[in-house]
């Protein structure tokens, strides 16, 4: 690991990451010659650091889910149908935790490569309509708003009480009503999340870090944030909290990463950027470069590159591949190791820098996603003239400083 680390302690280093993602070619020793430091959760040795998956806030031990059959505590979607998966409301789940996280970490606690812990993957809540959790959402209502009265008033409706309030299926059904349950179910997914903190803490004798590892998707795509209704500063502030790291998924290039970049820099609450899972959807190696060099002086601490070997298991893998099938290495893994190597040489200037603006920045207005929009959309950024990446981008070109700012944080008073 320490190969060309300029910093001996592991907490210290720019993690430079590598995910086979089920590759035929997993050779640790030759992943440490080309710059890697740290693996995802591979366990293959020879020093490299790993986040280890220990996402839990909805599992549950072999024997609870005997004892509870479908479709007790299950979730279920907008039309009726009974998933797989639990459901966040279900009261016994909550006791179920403390055990699942326990028969987790007990298995790989002692292993002194695991840097730290992943305890959300890439989800971001469902909109959950069992009978569990539209019951709670009523609850959830009652101490929002007060009294049935209130709740009229505010929405335009004409309810009797609060049992009579169903979450619609769709947003034109009831629009308030359809918002405020996509506020509940994200508020439900991020202290789900928060509360794995304190179990792991009291359990892992190394007090490691928790990180989440969540996908830009659910950030900047439609498509995704009308199933998954995060609040990714809420998810930050309550998932995340105390927690050092914010980290997420991403396959994006140049600018388009850079404007992320800031995004994601502006909701983080100052904690330290990881990008979990990066490769550009190209196979130009200067694309790789320059775009890897753009995050790290973004002050990006720490990106893992997705795909090393080729593989078979999908018709993407080739442009994302590091190797080819046969294993001779591809452009994009040599300009990738350089840029690594040299980024390690560099680390006790980088890693202990603070990103400051030269000038006042510009600040642009990001307010969360709705529900409302639907496909075609297949991106925040999309791409007409005024979309938000256009506006950035064009700011940035004509050398302005550029941040972004959310709807709480005016309210905070960062533009006083």
């Amino acid at each position: 690991m320490d190969t060309f680390a300029s910093l001996a302690d592991p907490d210290e280093q720019f993690h430079a990451g590598l995910i086979h993602c089920g590759s035929a070619f997993i050779d640790s020793t030759q992943a440490l010659l080309y710059g890697f430091n740290r693996d995802h959760a591979g366990g293959r040795g020879h020093g490299l650091k790993l986040m280890y998956p220990l996402e839990s806030f909805g599992a549950v031990t072999a024997d609870f889910a005997k004892a509870h059959p479908a479709p007790q505590g299950r979730f279920v979607n907008a039309d009726g149908q009974v998933g797989s998966l639990w459901s966040l409301t279900y009261p016994l789940l909550k006791e179920e935790l403390p055990k699942v996280l326990e028969e987790r970490i007990s298995k790989v606690k002692d292993n002194p490569d695991i840097e730290c812990w992943r305890i959300s993957g890439e989800v971001g809540g469902w909109l959950d309509y069992s009978a569990d959790s539209q019951a709670a959402f009523r609850q959830w209502l009652r101490a929002k708003h007060g009294d049935v009265a209130t709740l009229n008033r505010r929405w335009g409706t004409k309810y009797e009480n609060f049992e009579a309030i169903v979450p619609p299926a769709k947003f034109a059904d009831n629009r308030p009503c359809w918002l405020e349950f996509r506020d509940f179910c994200g508020t439900l997914y991020a202290e789900a999340v928060g509360r794995q903190l304190p179990i792991i803490h009291r359990l892992d004798p190394l007090k490691r870090p928790c990180v989440g590892q969540n996908s830009n998707l659910d950030l900047l795509a439609p498509y995704f944030t009308r199933m998954r209704p995060m609040d990714w500063e809420q998810y930050i502030a309550v998932g995340l909290a105390g927690e050092r790291h914010v980290g997420w998924d991403t396959s994006c290039a140049d600018d388009f990463l850079g404007c992320e970049v800031d995004l994601m820099r502006s909701l983080a609450g100052g904690r330290d950027l990881l990008n979990e899972e990066w490769n550009p959807h190209a196979t130009d190696p200067r694309i790789m470069a320059r775009t890897f060099w753009m995050q790290v002086g973004k002050g990006v601490h720490g990106v893992h590159a997705f795909m090393f070997h080729e593989g078979t298991g999908h018709d993407s893998y080739p442009k994302w591949a590091l190797v080819r099938g046969d294993l001779t290495p591809k452009g994009k893994l040599g300009a990738l190791s350089d840029a690594m190597q040299e980024v390690h040489r560099l680390e006790p200037l980088l890693m202990r820098a603070k990103v400051t603006y030269a000038v006042k920045p510009v600040a642009l207005y990001y307010s969360r996603l709705d529900l409302s929009l639907g496909q075609p959309y297949l991106s925040l950024w999309a791409d007409s003239a005024d979309s938000a990446y256009h506006v950035y981008e064009a700011l940035r070109g004509l050398g302005y400083a550029v941040r972004w700012i959310a709807p709480r944080q005016i309210a905070a008073g960062e533009l006083e």
